[in-house]
């Protein structure tokens, strides 16, 4: 029996868009939202009232689990809209109605203000549904960005893709999880090892809760090959393989994901050519060096193999005086170890003049010529530019 009194048919799967924002949920929130009350020790809260208060108010905060309270509006809904209706407690969490949804029969696809329907007339590639009840499944993240590639720009999917490629999730926790996970830190001194037991660090400055998660990348250049090559459908593979080539895996913030993007795309495809970037390089730091920083290894947040390092300041991960200590004391001990490093800001990544000046700076870093651009590539690195600055940091919202 749903939680909102129907008994659900089975099959509807959660694709596209829709299926991308359920894999930026991190498992701790969705956990949550789906164990039983006797399981509250091992998420982590004090007592099963507590859990299920907490659990009650993310629920009813929830503008989908809103929707579903009008029992009129729902006399016409079909299978698959009270197939969500019944998952909308979970599914409420990280996306609202109307809710992407694959179908194979061309008979059900009508649109309506519970679901978007996505007609896919060939077969499903083999584990490319992850099942979340009985009822419902949902894509993988693989064959969501298959999905897209059909549908948008290739800049949209290179931003959505170097998250999927990245280490980070950018999600905004419900308030009652955030009030709730706020006080918990604050009486833990911090530890959260929940979270790092289900392999989701979340990001804590301050005592708060920012909208960023540290996981390890969910989709990989081989598995969004495989999955390409497995598709029936052609519509979006030659791309997803072009995304495949060209995003660069391990960016750890969205500011990351857009500097990369930005610098070290290859000038055809609208970047300004500063090729062969690594994201996150591991830096065994000398002894001295390991003095100055008070650690054994630093990470790069791009880094170039003659001894460059672009290091992104974001307010996400870095809003804090303790932050600004630790940046300059790892500073200090990459440049004495011969790295050269460069801050970069949001705003010098959304200013066209200080994104070049910044390109020029980097280049005589590396000791190279700043990389020309013909008037055809200035025009695509133009509308990259102005894409990513679009899209701000989230091509999901």
């Amino acid at each position: 029996m749903g939680r909102f009194g129907y008994e659900l048919p089975m099959n509807t799967i959660i694709c596209g868009i829709s299926a991308l924002r359920f894999w930026r949920m991190p498992p701790w929130v969705s956990l949550v939202m789906t164990e039983p009350e006797e399981e509250y020790r091992n998420l982590g809260f004090s007592s099963v009232e507590e859990f299920a208060r907490v659990r009650e108010r993310m629920a009813l905060d929830s503008q989908m689990v809103k929707d579903c309270q009008p029992a009129k509006r729902w006399n016409s809904a079909k299978r698959h809209a009270l197939n969500i209706r019944d998952a909308a407690y979970l599914l409420g969490q990280c996306m609202e109605f109307p809710v992407d949804v694959l179908l194979q029969n061309p008979a059900e696809r009508k649109k309506s203000s519970f679901i978007t329907p996505h007609l896919y007339a060939g077969a499903m590639p083999p584990g490319s549904t992850m099942a979340i009840t009985d009822e419902m499944s949902v894509v993988t993240p693989e064959f969501a960005l298959l999905q897209l590639a059909a549908t948008m720009s290739l800049n949209q999917c290179l931003l959505i893709a170097s998250e999927l490629f990245g280490t980070y999730s950018a999600y905004r926790a419900p308030r009652a999880f955030a009030d709730w996970f706020e006080s918990r830190v604050a009486l833990a001194s911090g530890r959260d090892l929940v979270g790092e037991r289900l392999g989701w660090t979340p990001c804590v400055i301050g005592g708060r809760l920012r909208d960023l998660w540290k996981r390890e990348p969910l989709v990989t250049a081989g598995s969004l090959r495989a999955t390409a090559a497995l598709s029936d459908s052609a519509r979006g593979r030659a791309r997803a393989l072009k995304i495949a080539e060209l995003v660069i895996p391990g960016a750890a913030s969205p500011l990351e994901s857009k500097a990369g993007l930005l610098l070290a795309l290859p000038k055809t495809y609208g970047g300004l050519g500063h090729v062969g970037m690594i994201h996150n390089h591991e830096v065994l730091l000398g002894g001295g060096s390991q003095a100055l920083a008070g650690r054994r290894r630093c990470y790069c947040d791009l880094y170039w193999d003659e001894g460059v390092d672009l290091e992104v300041q974001s307010k996400m991960a870095h809003d804090s005086e303790l932050a600004f200590l630790s940046d300059s004391e790892r500073t200090a001990a990459l440049l004495s170890d011969g790295i050269s490093v460069l801050p970069v800001t949001a705003a010098h990544l959304a200013d066209r003049a200080k994104l070049l000046q910044v390109s020029e700076t980097l280049a005589k870093l590396r000791g190279v010529k700043t990389p020309a651009l013909t008037p055809r590539q200035e025009a695509r690195a133009q509308e990259l530019f102005d894409d990513l600055n679009a899209l701000s940091n989230d091509c999901l919202g």
